[in-house]
């Protein structure tokens, strides 16, 4: 084949697979496969000495050599201990080897403005099950392709207070919600005057199912958009501002109404935010043991599957599967070196990034953009330092793709930079 073709079926298929992402993640992950097979066919020069792969090469070598080198303590009778600590290394090899390769299909601003175009319409569906479920009380889970596909749209509480859409968590949703928020932006700041209309519409439809999800780490991630999207000077800053704290008092007159029932407005959402204690909170108490547990085994960690006995046998009172936390989760599975060398990674790339749009005055509209697609990574970011939702498939493959164009910003940056000199 022609490396012409090859280049734009790769190109194709990366975009096709963030169509596809949340709503058929089977095959989304079809193309995005593909689309990694083509990368590797001598369509591009892959840097492996770059030092951001580095980092990831490296933590990828010590993850294989920690399984290795693992001693099991002797306490631990866990049947499947040795299997799960080996498949958990697919939610980051693989992930590595993306990040590494497909960055060919994000390098330009155009084709970072398409992908997000592909991410916002594939997510219609994802806004459609969320209204089914909070305005027809339609509930799942179903199944296509003898269950390859699922949309749960899950129940949540006794009184179903709360949509989970085609996510089967709520805190889910409310992450991938949040995070196209800024995409959403930067589609209308672009877009002409006969679409505006459907895409403030997305965006109110997309805020509004925010709140419903009942999501606190959404709805923080909302105010760090709005923070660092916007001026504090800004028309758009302070009416934005106004409107939010409008909602929350209209919550708070309301809370304690028989109208709380009314599902499709979050009434209790104030109630969750207004009541929260970090000290008092689950979280506190699932960080506290965790860290403990770091601290017995920092350099090696426990590995994948122990975490929810440890915690029990050392006081926890709640019945969860992760520390909630990506820094404690990686240090406890796995170490604190490589839980450091992979969110050095991170905050080094998102840093450098940031100050690198911010500091070369290119053409504004390129700007925003720029800055739209950071905020996004950012808002991801921040959300897992409070809740893990990595490990569905759908969401590990959007943080990644979010740092791929990450890298991508920063390396069109520097030429830039180049160019200034």
């Amino acid at each position: 084949m022609k490396p012409n073709f090859l280049k734009i079926l790769g190109q194709v298929s990366f975009y096709v697979g963030g169509f596809f992402l949340v709503s058929a993640f089977p095959l989304s992950a079809l193309f995005f496969l593909l689309s990694i097979f083509i990368s590797f066919l001598g369509i591009q020069k892959i840097e492996y000495r770059n030092k951001y792969h580095l980092i990831l090469l490296i933590s990828g070598l010590l993850m294989i050599l920690k399984n290795i080198a693992f001693e099991i303590p002797n306490n631990i009778t866990y049947e499947d201990f040795t299997k799960n600590m080996w498949l958990d290394l697919v939610n980051w090899i693989p992930f590595f080897i993306f990040f590494i390769s497909s960055q060919i299909y994000l390098r330009t601003i155009n084709q970072r403005k398409l992908f997000s175009k592909f991410l916002i319409a594939g997510s219609v569906p994802l806004i459609i099950s969320c209204l089914l479920q909070a305005w027809f009380k339609l509930y799942g889970p179903f199944e296509a392709f003898n269950g390859l596909v699922i949309w749960y749209q899950r129940p949540i509480g006794e009184n179903h207070l709360g949509v989970t859409g085609l996510f089967n968590n709520q805190n889910y949703t409310g992450l991938w919600l949040t995070a196209i928020v800024p995409l959403l932006i930067s589609e209308i700041k672009l877009s002409k005057s006969q679409s505006k209309i459907f895409l403030y519409s997305f965006l109110f439809l997309d805020i509004y199912l925010i709140f419903l999800t009942t999501s606190k780490n959404a709805f923080f991630g909302l105010i760090i958009i709005l923070i660092m999207l916007f001026d504090f000077r800004s028309k758009f800053f302070k009416i934005s501002s106004l409107l939010l704290a409008s909602f929350l008092i209209f919550l708070k007159i309301f809370n304690n109404k028989e109208i709380l029932n009314i599902s499709f407005i979050p009434f209790h959402l104030y109630e969750k935010i207004s009541s929260f204690n970090f000290f008092n909170s689950s979280r506190y108490e699932i960080f506290k043991i965790s860290s403990r547990l770091i601290s017995e085994r920092p350099f090696f960690g426990w590995g994948k599957s122990l975490f929810s006995d440890l915690y029990i046998l050392n006081g926890g009172n709640y019945p969860v599967e992760h520390t909630h936390s990506m820094p404690l989760e990686i240090a406890f599975n796995y170490g604190i070196p490589i839980s450091i060398l992979l969110f050095s990674f991170i905050t080094i790339l998102i840093i450098k990034t940031w100050i690198r749009i911010n500091l070369f005055q290119v053409k504004d509209e390129t700007k925003f953009i720029n800055k739209c697609w950071l905020v996004s990574t950012i808002t991801v970011v921040i959300s897992h330092l409070n809740d893990i939702t990595y490990y569905d498939g759908k969401i590990s493959i959007f943080v990644w793709t979010l740092l791929i164009g990450t890298k991508c910003i920063l390396d069109n940056n520097k030429i830039y930079e180049k160019f200034e000199k």
